[in-house]
Order: C-alpha cells, then sequence, then structure tokens
C-alpha cells in the first residue's frame, strides 16, 4: 500500500475538513473534547495510584500515595465537569512564564545584549495570553476550539495538497 495513496489522502483530507468545520461551529465543545483526554488520563491515573501505588515492602502506609491518588483523580473530574479549569491553569502557566522571560529580557537589555527584544516579544504576548485565558476564560474556551480548527483545516489542505503533488510526480 503507498502512504500517499490517493484514496488515503482524500480520506484523511475529507474528516480532518470535516473536524475542521465542528470546531468552528462549535468551538466550545471542540475544547470540551480537548479537556476531556487529561481529565480522563488524571483519574485514571489517580485510580492506579490507590490501588497500586503503597509500596508495602517500606512498611509505609501509603498516606501520601492516597493523597495524590485523590489529587489526581480529583483534578481529572475538576477538568472533565469544568474543562475551563484548564484553561486558567494553562493561563496561569503562560502568565509565570511570561513575567519570568520579560525579567530575563530586560535584564540582558541592562547588559547591553541585541537579543533582549527577540524575548521580550513573545514573553510579553504569553503575558497577554495568560490574562485572556484566566480573566476571559469564556474566549480562551472558544479560541482552544477555533486553533484545533485551524489546525485540522491545516491538515486537509495539506493532503489535498500531497495529492496534488503526487498526481503530477
Amino acid at each position: 500500500m503507498k502512504l500517499l495513496s490517493s484514496s488515503n489522502l482524500i480520506l484523511h483530507s475529507l474528516v480532518m475538513f470535516a473536524l475542521a468545520v465542528l470546531c468552528f461551529v462549535q468551538p466550545k465543545l471542540a475544547s470540551f473534547s480537548i479537556a476531556l483526554v487529561p481529565g480522563l488520563v488524571l483519574v485514571a491515573g489517580g485510580v492506579l495510584v490507590f490501588l497500586f501505588g503503597r509500596d508495602r515492602s517500606t512498611g509505609s502506609n501509603g498516606i501520601w500515595n492516597i493523597v495524590l491518588a485523590v489529587f489526581m483523580a480529583a483534578a481529572g473530574l475538576a477538568i472533565i465537569i469544568w474543562p475551563s479549569i484548564l484553561i486558567v491553569l494553562i493561563g496561569l502557566v503562560l502568565l509565570a512564564e511570561g513575567i519570568d522571560k520579560v525579567v530575563v529580557a530586560l535584564r540582558l537589555r541592562k547588559l547591553g545584549l541585541d537579543c533582549w527584544s527577540w524575548m521580550f516579544l513573545p514573553s510579553a504576548l504569553a503575558i497577554v495570553a495568560g490574562f485572556v485565558a484566566v480573566f476571559a476564560t469564556s474566549v480562551a474556551t472558544s479560541l482552544v476550539g477555533i486553533v484545533a480548527g485551524v489546525g485540522f483545516l491545516a491538515s486537509a489542505v495539506g493532503c489535498v495538497l500531497a495529492y496534488l503533488w503526487a498526481g503530477k510526480a
């Protein structure tokens, strides 16, 4: 079977295009679907840590493993029930990292290094994105779905172009 067979490329591009349309029409549903995976992984991880995480060979009662298991499962359930919490957490990370890197960029500027602007601009954008994610969660949630749609659309266009290119080769 050829990797660039026309049926593979056409089918892939149709699926990607359909997913892109769904993401553009229902961006919040797409965001929920994206948040569902880490939520389920955390819940499953919490259950596994609870069931198998205690080390009986050390004589430990495993209280920290129980705490970890409960925390993981609770975080997973929170993400599943309230997917926007994932956006808020990502926003907090963006804010913290952006502020840290802006400080570093300003120190580089103070040292007279020309490269400071290459660190400053993306860090400032990270701070803006962090503020949007934390303080305009509804907007950020929709943006996640729209960005996913753009990714699916790019994949569909890439497949069509690969199909057209393969036909000329």
